[in-house]
């Protein structure tokens, strides 16, 4: 899939090494951004190469829940496939709705750049015996 060519695009997208660094182009998500959110950091998969995302939320004022939904659905799905997403920057009243509320445990929350890298790295599995 491509990245939406559209001049009003929400995030903005720096590659360094395997990670695509994601920040975001707007201080407000409403609930009709969910679907462009979505697709944009769909578009950043490759086919055999999930994405390692770390997502910016500085400067972010307002995040409406079907983006927070959509994020961790992405989350999820991108766990699933062997990538990551992990966001960095999140301003204290969204990180304390986000751990009140148990979704840190799926939309991991860094306390710095380098923190970041090492969440989004690909998790080792073990293999164990039945």
């Amino acid at each position: 899939m491509t990245r939406p060519q559209t001049p009003d695009r929400l995030t903005r997208v720096v590659r360094r090494d395997a990670v695509a660094e994601v920040s975001l182009r707007q201080r407000v998500l409403r609930d009709r951004d969910a679907a462009r959110l979505r697709a944009e950091l769909v578009a950043l998969h490759e086919p055999g190469n999930p994405p390692r995302i770390i997502l910016s939320l500085r400067g972010l004022s307002m995040l409406a829940s079907p983006c927070i939904a959509t994020l961790a659905e992405l989350a999820q799905a991108l766990a699933a496939a062997g990538g990551s997403l992990v966001l960095i920057n999140v301003p204290e009243p969204a990180a304390r709705m986000l751990k009140r509320t148990g979704l840190a445990r799926t939309l991991p929350l860094a306390r710095s750049p380098d923190h970041a890298r090492r969440l989004s790295m690909p998790r080792k599995t073990t293999h164990r015996a039945a």
